[in-house]
């Protein structure tokens, strides 16, 4: 698909965490600067790769903002990485992933035709596992993902940034902004989520604890209200 680029004033951040991605990295890298969404920013934060993820990042110069620390994690990778973006819209791509070329421009001109009782736009996506390729349609908070979703950074700053007492706190920061906030769903496929062994949520006891966690707080209808 042929995409038009889109110039506007308005700055959106992408944030790549990333860990060992070496064989990975510089495809995810690519699909951000893809884009075809051209006022934006890449910070990539490199949480203490030991593989060659820093060299391959080097290749890409200034076109990305690379953020090199000691290995502290992916949540605190997700605060490092959100205290240097200046965008007014957050969108996170994690280093294993990769998305469409028109990805962040759907999402923005989806959301910016709202209110600003909207907060979010989020999209379906692909899941590849053991070369099999599917469709997620993304109605269930447990179906989200960390990417995928845009969010305007004053619903950061209005409800706070993931609370570090869940296992998977990317669930409850999206039922805490669906609590405040609307949503608008682009019931598309436009992001690629590679499910693998290295993945948190490969762990299923660790993924069926955080789903527990969850329930409790909650209860367990966990649809996602959005138009």
């Amino acid at each position: 698909m042929k995409y038009v680029e889109y110039y506007g004033e308005t700055m959106i951040s992408i944030i790549i965490r990333t860990y060992n991605n070496a064989s990975t990295i510089e495809r995810a890298v690519k699909s951000a600067l893809a884009q075809t969404f051209k006022d934006k920013e890449i910070i990539v934060v490199n949480d203490g790769s030991t593989d060659k993820t820093g060299e391959i990042l080097n290749y890409f110069g200034s076109a990305v903002k690379v953020i090199n620390q000691e290995n502290k994690g992916a949540l605190e990778s997700g605060y490092v990485g959100l205290s240097h973006a200046r965008g007014e819209y957050v969108f996170f791509l994690d280093g294993d992933d990769e998305m469409d070329a028109g990805t962040i421009l759907e999402l923005y001109t989806s959301l910016l035709e709202t209110g600003e009782d909207y907060g979010f736009s989020y999209c379906d996506y692909y899941q590849i596992e053991g070369g099999e390729r599917s469709i997620v349609t993304v109605e269930n908070v447990f179906d989200s993902l960390v990417g995928g979703i845009l969010v305007r950074r004053e619903v950061l700053d209005n409800i706070r940034f993931w609370n570090k007492d869940f296992l998977l706190p990317e669930y409850d920061f999206l039922i805490r902004m669906m609590q405040k906030y609307k949503g608008i769903h682009v019931r598309k496929p436009l992001y690629w989520y590679y499910r693998h062994g290295g993945n948190m949520t490969a762990n299923r006891e660790f993924v069926a604890k955080a789903q527990k966690q969850i329930v409790q707080k909650y209860g367990d209808d966990l649809r996602i209200k959005s138009d």
